[in-house]
This record gives structure tokens, sequence and C-alpha cells, in this order.
């Protein structure tokens, strides 16, 4: 089990059960409070409506992206299973035999479904759904039966009512608040009319299962990083910083490529086709070290100063990096591995997660085979719907986040990248949310790699690459590129990714197959039994970098 399921279950569990916990966290039930004794709305004015007998114990059944499944210990009519869907809105509730409801509110709610509206104890006929609507100021609540239909009725007496099933009912239950924190009065048959045709045009989607995430699925492209989010069925809810973009919200250019819904203004944005397809054309990715035109100072790592840690990460992204500096950096992520026993966690107090995002963002550069599990780790952290990583120190949390960005970033899979400009997206948005707070870590460095802003003089943004081992400096003069004498082994080989524009001068070098959509690869190799030292000469090249950025916070 990966360490965000494993934080979420102890923290869920305790000693005695999740029964003992006050609620779901609102991150993976936003709309509602759920917890043992039953739920409300997030609304001020929501009355609590209580489970006829209280969740004794829960256990995890399954989590997937999302969506997660909950066994229960209750008694007679309470529920037996909570399913929460991060991509739809509400939860969901099975029962065995019936159900039943205790409801505080002063007047009696009101049952309406396709046919009518009735109070209290008139039986509502058996439905597909019920709507239950209030005489006070509070949200509506939609019961969607997925078992089949099921009859419903309302007795008792002010602050005492209970809602009950009029028959056996078993099945799922999909209990969502149709408005969203929006508080509605119903008094008359009028106001009950007007609601029920406000909620007309999206019961079709309300009245079937809600949509389970399935995969997430990259590519990059000449036009940027495509990203999708593919679901079992249509209507998924958009995650708050992709839907952010048709109010113009969003800090970075994102183009949505599929057909989007909203019911009413204000109101969630959902995807009519099963997959939520996401253009982030300003996207950088170059593979391999920036071929520099001068060797460049390497700093040294001091053990617990997260900068230091992330300065070494950039000075190894150099061409001219040296055999030696890698050894160094290999050692200090091997000394760091032994610190935390092997397998980082965000959640250490006696590492900071920044920290442990730093050493990550440093074995990816040095040696991502060796520590991909590391890379893994890191990248199970981001979450599809947040955008973020579960850590709940606010400073804590940015500075993790910018770091991991740039870590996923210059990974060659295509969704280890979509993670890290999501990553970016959702900082860059808490950044933007909470103009007081002014912490805003590498931003110069995640605007050349995610904000349209890397230049050829930038490390990130240079189609200048080398993507073997050996150290190379590159000499400029006009628009022709020289690499300096390189020396090669029996049997080893060079390999340098310039702009496509890019054309050899010398026979040295062949071009192979890119690994990039707009670059050219060419190859030198030495197939001699006896070591060899070989130019490389290419032309047009404009700029190559000139200094490493530094870590920062402004």
């Amino acid at each position: 089990m990966k360490f965000w399921a494993l934080l979420f279950v102890s923290f869920a569990l305790g000693t005695l059960g999740y029964a003992q916990a006050s609620a779901f966290p609102p991150d993976i039930v936003p709309d509602c409070e759920v917890t043992p004794a039953g739920f409300r709305v997030r609304h001020p004015r929501a009355d609590r409506v209580a489970f006829a007998s209280e969740i004794k114990k829960l256990k995890l059944e399954s989590r997937r992206q999302g969506t997660e499944i909950w066994a229960c210990e209750s008694g007679p009519f309470g529920p037996t299973k909570i399913r929460l869907h991060r991509f739809g809105e509400g939860f969901d509730l099975y029962f065995e035999k019936g159900f039943a409801f205790r409801s505080g509110a002063l007047g009696s709610p009101f049952i309406t479904w396709p046919d009518g509206s009735v109070g209290e104890d008139i039986p509502a006929a058996p439905s597909a759904y019920h709507l239950i609507s209030y005489r006070e100021d509070q949200p509506p609540l939609l019961l969607s039966y997925l078992g089949g239909p099921c009859g419903m009725k309302i007795s008792g007496k002010p602050g005492q009512w209970v809602v009950r099933s009029s028959q056996a009912y078993r099945g799922w239950i999909r209990v969502l608040p149709p408005l969203g924190v929006e508080g509605r009065t119903t008094t008359s048959a009028h106001d009950l009319g007007v609601l029920i045709k406000d909620l007309e045009f999206d019961l079709q989607r309300w009245t079937v299962p809600a949509p389970n995430l399935q995969k997430i699925r990259a590519s990059r492209t000449i036009y940027g990083l495509v990203g999708v989010w593919a679901f079992d069925r249509p209507y998924a809810i958009m995650p708050p910083a992709l839907a952010a973009t048709f109010n113009g919200e969003t800090p970075r250019q994102l183009r949505i490529q599929c057909k989007v819904g909203q019911s009413r203004p204000g109101a969630v944005r959902w995807c009519k086709e099963r997959e939520l397809r996401v253009l982030f054309p300003d996207s950088q990715w170059w593979p391999g070290r920036a071929i520099v035109s001068e060797a460049t100072a390497e700093p040294k790592i001091v053990w617990g100063e997260m900068p230091s840690v992330v300065n070494a990460a950039f000075s190894q992204m150099s061409s001219s990096r040296s055999e030696l500096s890698r050894d160094l950096a290999l050692q200090n992520i091997n000394s760091f591995a032994v610190r935390i026993q092997g397998q980082p966690r965000l959640d250490d107090p006696r590492t900071p997660a920044s920290l442990v995002a730093a050493y990550g963002l440093l074995a990816q550069v040095v040696s991502p085979q060796r520590r991909s599990d590391w890379l893994s780790t890191l990248a199970d952290q981001v979450g599809a719907w947040s955008f973020a990583m579960p850590i709940p120190d606010e400073t804590e949390l940015r500075r993790a986040m910018a770091i991991t960005s740039i870590t996923l970033s210059l990974c060659a899979d295509p969704v280890d990248q979509l993670k890290g400009a999501m990553l970016d997206v959702g900082l860059s948005m808490r950044e933007r949310a909470d103009p007081k707070n002014k912490l805003s870590p590498l931003g110069e460095v995640r605007n050349e790699i995610f904000g349209g802003a890397a230049s050829p003089e930038s490390i990130f943004g240079s189609s200048s690459r080398i993507l073997t081992m050996q150290p190379v400096v590159g000499a400029l003069s006009e628009d022709r590129l020289e690499l300096l004498p390189i020396k090669l082994a029996p049997n080893q080989e060079v390999q340098v990714l310039l702009d496509s524009q890019a054309g050899t001068l010398l026979p040295t070098f062949r071009a192979i197959e890119s690994v990039h959509p707009k670059a050219k690869l060419w190859l030198a190799r030495n197939g001699e039994k006896a070591p060899i030292s070989l130019r490389g000469m290419f032309a047009p090249v404009s700029k190559l970098p000139r200094t490493l950025p530094v870590y920062s916070e402004r």
C-alpha cells in the first residue's frame, strides 16, 4: 500500500475504528460532512441528518484514484457501506433491508419526485429519486436509488422527524446536495415546482452512479503536454484548478479539449464525455543536461539545509558537471537513504517534507534508475483532484510542491510530467488565492518550466543538451557550436540533442531517432580498442546557458 493510503488509514481507523473520528476529510467529501453518526451539508444552517443506527466501526474495502468504499458495522436500517467518489457530488450509502434517517428540522421536510410532493405522514410513491427540501433556509438533499425505485415517508414531530423507506430496499443510495451549499426555502407547491424545475437539467447525471477515475494518461506533442483523465462514464466533475480556466482564474495557460457542461452560474463544471482532456501548452521538457559555455561552480551540500540540496541538483543539470561531483552527490543521496531508513516519507517529523522533496530532485537528476522508488513515492502524493500533496503545514507544503513539480517535470514519462504540471498549477492557485502569504518557492524556475518563460539561456529551456555521462563544455561563435574534445573509452558513445534546425558540420556525429518532438538527436561512438578524443561542430545554434538557477523564495 502506498504511503498516502497508509497515512489516511492510520488516521481514520485509530485505536477503536474510524467511528471515533469526527468526519471524513473535506478534500474527500467537499460538499457534505460525513461522520459515523450521520451527515450534513456544509452550510451554516444545514441540519444534521442522523443514521438510524450509528456506525460503530469502519473498514476500508477499496481505494482507487479518488473512489473509496468503506464497510460499516451498524444496527437496523443503518448503512452497511459508504462509498466516496471525488469526481461526483455527494456520497453513496448501501443498505441491506431498508433505511431510516433522523432529522432535527423544526418544520416537517417535504418529499418531491416527478409525480408530486408530500409532507409528513403521507407516503411518497416509489421513484428513482426523492428530493428532500425544508421550510427553513437550508440546502435540499437528493436521494437517488441506484438499486431500483423506492418509496419514502416522513413522520414524527418538530425536531424529531424520521425519514424512512416504505419497503425493504437493498442497494446503493446516492446522497447529494443538488444546489451545492446554497440554501433554499420551500413552503408552498410553487416553491417545490420551481425547485424541481431548477434541477431537471442535472437529474440525468445524478440518478446514475458517480464516475470513477480509471486512469490518467499523458503524451508529449509538438503543441505541449496533453493530460487525459479517463473515467468509466461521463459527467465527472472537473477539478477546481481546471474548472477555473473558464473564469480566467488559472495562473497558467491551459486549454480544455473536451465538452464541458454547467447547469447554472457558480455551479460545478462537468465533463460530458468519458475523458477529460487538457493541454498544457507551456509545459517544458528537455532530457539530459544543458550544454553550457563555461564550467560552473559546484556547490557543497550541507546536511539538513534544503536549499543546498536543490542547488546541488541544479549544478548536476549542467553539461560541465564533473564525475567527481556526481560521485559526491551520490554519496550524499546514499547517506540520506541511511538516515531515513531507505524509503522517504513526507510525514516523518524528523525530516522536513521539503528536504525529502529536495533529495528526490537530486536523485532524479543524478541516478533516476537507482532511486526510481523515491520518484514513485513523490509522484503518488499528487492528488488527481486536489493538485496538491498531503502535507498539513502550509510552508512545507508549498516548498515540497514546488520542488516536486520540478522533479517530475524532468522525467521521461509524460504521466510524471503531467503530475509535475498539476502541482505547479495547484501551487500557483494557492499563491493567487492567498496574496498575503508571500511564499512562492522557485517561482522563476517554475515560470520557465510551466509558464512559457523559458529561453535558450536557461538550463530548463535550452534545446542544446547532452544525454550521456561525459562532462562537456561548448564554445559558441556566432551561430556555430563547437563541442570541445570529448574523451570516449572503447565502445563508449556520446549523445547530443539539438534544435531540429541544427545540422552537423563534421562527420563525427550522425543523426538517430530523437527522444523529443522538437529536437534532433546526434550520436558519436568509439568502436576502437583504445580511447579516443573527438570534436563536434553544429550550426545554427543561437545561445547557451551561462548561469545556473539557485533556490529562492519570494
